[in-house]
């Protein structure tokens, strides 16, 4: 597949996921007023599709662009197929993940860790298992928008940190779901 044209700035903040309330698009919107005034070059890119009966969430996102007047920090591409999907994980400065309701483990960020991303990620559900606040990735609170810019400004404030976390993050998820690490834990749970 060809690289897609969508622009990709050095500062790039990704999202993927459906377009509605539970996904949280609209906590990184919040937050970008916050980002831009620190990192006037960054750019959120939002990979997913809209949902059924899903306008009114598509209007309050245009609303929220519109009223911060950064449509041009902002990119949505719809849907990606997984290699391209791959293609920009690879390049983000920063992966956000923003549920907005119990997850036990999001599957973009299993994807982002494993790739070596630093994520700044809903503290919800079963993340907290995950992530090591501030070692391999930040948790913010799924209502803060502030909380999510802070994190995000971090990252973009110290490569060299982000790299690092990012690293750590890689080292943590591939122990974390070892096939051999996950049977003798399920071994152990029965007391066997």
């Amino acid at each position: 597949l060809e690289p897609s044209k969508e622009p990709v700035s050095s500062s790039m903040i990704l999202f993927a996921g459906w377009l509605n309330e539970r996904k949280g698009l609209h906590r990184p919107l919040e937050a970008m007023p916050l980002v831009l005034a620190k990192h006037p070059d960054a750019h959120l890119i939002a990979i997913g599709g809209e949902v059924k009966f899903g306008e009114a969430y598509r209007q309050r996102l245009d609303d929220l662009i519109e009223a911060g007047r950064f449509r041009d920090r902002v990119t949505f591409t719809g849907h990606l197929p997984p290699s391209e999907m791959r293609s920009y994980i690879e390049k983000a400065e920063v992966v956000v993940i923003p549920e907005q309701y119990e997850n036990m483990s999001p599957l973009l960020m299993i994807e982002a860790m494993t790739l070596g991303k630093p994520v700044v990620i809903s503290r919800a559900g079963g993340i907290p298992e995950f992530i090591e606040h501030g070692v391999s990735g930040w948790m913010a609170n799924p209502q803060e928008p502030a909380d999510f810019a802070d994190h995000i400004i971090k990252v973009l404030d110290d490569p060299s940190r982000a790299r690092s976390m990012g690293e750590t993050a890689r080292e943590r998820i591939l122990k974390e779901l070892d096939s051999e690490a996950i049977w003798q834990k399920t071994l152990d749970m029965y007391g066997l």
